[in-house]
C-alpha cells in the first residue's frame, strides 16, 4: 500500500542541499497542511468535499534560449508542500486532507542531461503525501472526484503589491472554482510559526549573521 509507506516515510524523509546542510523534515510541510484544515473546518458554509487546488511555480527560460533561469518555488506552494520542482500542482481534499501531487512527465531523454528522474513512487516518498500523479492526469483525476469547488489562492501580497496567480490548466473552466476562502485562512496559517519552523529559521539566521561577520 503506497500511501501507508508514504505515512511512514514522511515521518523521516527530509530536504537536504548537501549532507553537512539542515535536514528540513516533510513533517514541516505536512503540519501545515493539518493546519490549513483546521481553520478550513471552521469557516461556514465551507464545502467540506472540495478540494484545495494549487499550481506551483512555473520553469522560466532566459529570453529566447533554451536555458532555464534558477527556479523558485511560489512560496504557498513550498509551505504546504515542500516540493522542489517546477510545473506541478497539487490537490487537497478539504474535509480529510488528503493530498495529491501532480508532476510534469518527463521524457526519458532528459535523464541525459538532468540525471535520473524520480519515479512518482520515488516522490511519493520524497514528499509524504497520499499519491502522486503526471499532470497530464490531472483533469480526469480532478473529474472522476467530482468536487462541488476547487478554493485556489488569490489575494494581494501586502508587501509587495501583487496578487497571488490563479492556477490554469486545460480545461479548468469546467469546474467550480472559488477564489475568496483559501486566501485568508492560508495566510493566518503562515503568520504563526510552528516549532520546525521556528528551528529552520533560527539555523537559517545563524548562517546568515555568519557570513556577515566573515565580510565585516
Amino acid at each position: 500500500d503506497l500511501s501507508a509507506v508514504s505515512q511512514l516515510e514522511s515521518m523521516s524523509s527530509t530536504f537536504q542541499l548537501a549532507p553537512h546542510t539542515y535536514a528540513v523534515p516533510m513533517e514541516m510541510h505536512k503540519e501545515s497542511r493539518q493546519k490549513l484544515v483546521e481553520r478550513l473546518s471552521k469557516v461556514s458554509n465551507i464545502q467540506k468535499n472540495g478540494l484545495v487546488f494549487l499550481e506551483g511555480g512555473k520553469s522560466v527560460y532566459h529570453h529566447d534560449t533554451d536555458r532555464e533561469l534558477l527556479f523558485r518555488q511560489e512560496s504557498c506552494f513550498q509551505y504546504l508542500f515542500g516540493v522542489s520542482e517546477p510545473d506541478c500542482y497539487a490537490a487537497m481534499h478539504v474535509g480529510t486532507g488528503r493530498t495529491v501531487l501532480f508532476f510534469p512527465r518527463l521524457p526519458a531523454e532528459y535523464a541525459v542531461w538532468m540525471g535520473h528522474i524520480p519515479t512518482p513512487e520515488e516522490l511519493l516518498q520524497r514528499y509524504g503525501v497520499d499519491e502522486v500523479r503526471f499532470v497530464d492526469e490531472m483533469k480526469e483525476w480532478l473529474a472522476a472526484q467530482n468536487p462541488p469547488v476547487l478554493y485556489v489562492n488569490y489575494g494581494l501580497n501586502s508587501d509587495s503589491g501583487s496578487h497571488f496567480k490563479l492556477p490554469h490548466f486545460d480545461g479548468i473552466e469546467g469546474f467550480t472554482t472559488d477564489k475568496d476562502v483559501l486566501h485568508p485562512e492560508l495566510m493566518e496559517c503562515r503568520v504563526i510559526k510552528s516549532k520546525k519552523e521556528l528551528e529552520l529559521m533560527k539555523y537559517v539566521n545563524g548562517i546568515s549573521a555568519e557570513a556577515h561577520k566573515a565580510v565585516m
